[in-house]
This record gives structure tokens, sequence and C-alpha cells, in this order.
């Protein structure tokens, strides 16, 4: 797997036949072949995770398709039923769906802020975007906040529990403090992923390389430090 990142939370994987576009805000998109089939996700419908600049990337074909989580339909459903009408081809998933794509399936869990993440099973490849799926232990919150969110947020990955994960693109969140690590070390002792990408990092990426200086999570988990947009990387 070829892995570009762009921005944020924001990826392109190519892959023999595909390529995969996550959570595209803004920024520099890599070249792309336009012999491949072309599936764009987008996990939530905050500004840092999805616009419409994208569409201006992509003309209408049958090579491409957008998947988006419903919150996105709900609160941008005029603007997406033109696009529609023009002829792009938009799946619209809620958490806990399954969706057939062509020899691949991609399947949703609830996140714990907005949307979904996503699973995709794709040419004998497992990637996870877990968008804004996290453990989101704020020190301001309430004792009670934070307990929900613990559980919240161990249900959804408990449904991952085992499962082989070739790579994963995972929240690392510097405003989280201490607790930044709190999400991917559950997500990586709970799966059996082989490469983690750390993402959300707000261009704070000095944090990737202190999470793995402090985790105290055993795994066999490679942490792969992203340090500047536009960056790449050979995923086995």
């Amino acid at each position: 797997m070829h892995v570009t990142y762009i921005e944020h939370s924001s990826f392109a994987v190519t892959l023999e036949k595909h390529i995969l576009l996550f959570d595209y805000f803004r920024g520099e998109l890599p070249e792309l072949d336009k012999s491949k089939d072309m599936i764009v996700f987008f996990s939530h419908v905050h500004p840092d995770h999805y616009s419409h600049k994208c569409f201006d990337f992509f003309v209408p074909s049958s090579k491409l398709n957008m998947v988006l989580s419903s919150d996105i339909w709900k609160k941008d459903q005029s603007f997406l039923k033109q696009k529609r009408e023009e002829g792009y081809q938009i799946h619209v998933m809620s958490a806990h769906d399954t969706m057939q794509v062509e020899d691949g399936q991609i399947s949703t869990l609830k996140s714990t802020d907005e949307g979904v993440a996503f699973l995709i099973k794709l040419e004998d490849r497992t990637i996870f975007h877990a968008g804004d799926l996290n453990w989101w232990h704020w020190m301001g919150e309430s004792k009670a906040y934070n307990t929900n969110m613990a559980a919240n947020f161990k249900r959804e990955i408990d449904h991952l529990r085992n499962q082989k994960i070739d790579l994963a693109f995972f929240p690392l969140d510097p405003r989280l403090e201490a607790a930044s690590g709190y999400g991917p070390d559950y997500f990586i002792q709970k799966t059996n992923t082989t490469s983690l990408i750390p993402m959300h990092c707000w261009d704070q990426y000095e944090v990737i390389d202190q999470y793995k200086l402090n985790s105290n999570v055993v795994s066999k988990t490679k942490i792969v430090s992203v340090t500047h947009k536009g960056e790449q990387f050979e995923i086995d």
C-alpha cells in the first residue's frame, strides 16, 4: 500500500486497483492514477473532515464512488442531491452499516463524536479509518462525562476485538494532554493491527514520538511517525 499524508486526518491510500481518499478538506492532493477506481470517504460533517472542495477535483464517473456518513447527508442534503443529479455516485452510511463494493466490503462503527469510523476490506487488505472515534478524555470535563465517554468508546472498539487490520488511521490529539494515548492504546490492545498511522495531531507531530516513547502497551503494531504534509509511506 502506498500512503500519502495530506493534512490532519486526510490520507490517500493506493492499492493495486483502487485509490482510497479519506476526510479531505484542504491541502494538496498527490498525483492520482485515473485508471484506478476511486473511493472517497468522509467520516463526518466537521469542517476539518469534510469540504465541498473535494468535488472540484473529480468529475462524475463510474470509477468514482463517494461514501459519507449520514450526519453529512442530513446537514448538507441540498448540495449532495444536486451532486447526485450531476452524476456523482454518493453512498450514505450510518453507524453499524455494511455495504458491498465490488469484491470488498465497507462497514462502519459509531463515532464518539460525530459520524462514523470506516472498516474497509478490499483487495485482501483491511484498512481502518477512525474519523473522530476516539477516547475523548478531556481534563476539564466532569468525571461522569469521562466515564461515559470511556464506556462508549470501548463498546465500539470491542466490535473489532481480535480483528486483523493491515493499516489503521487513528487520532492522537495533543489537546487531550496526558490522555492523548488512551484511545490508540486501547485500540492496539484489542485489535491485531500491523501498522498504525496517528492523525488529528493539529500539526504537532512531535506528539507521535512522545506517544511511542511513553506508551506501555506491548504490541507488534508498528506506529508510523508522520512529520510533514505530503509525506509518503510504503506499508507492507
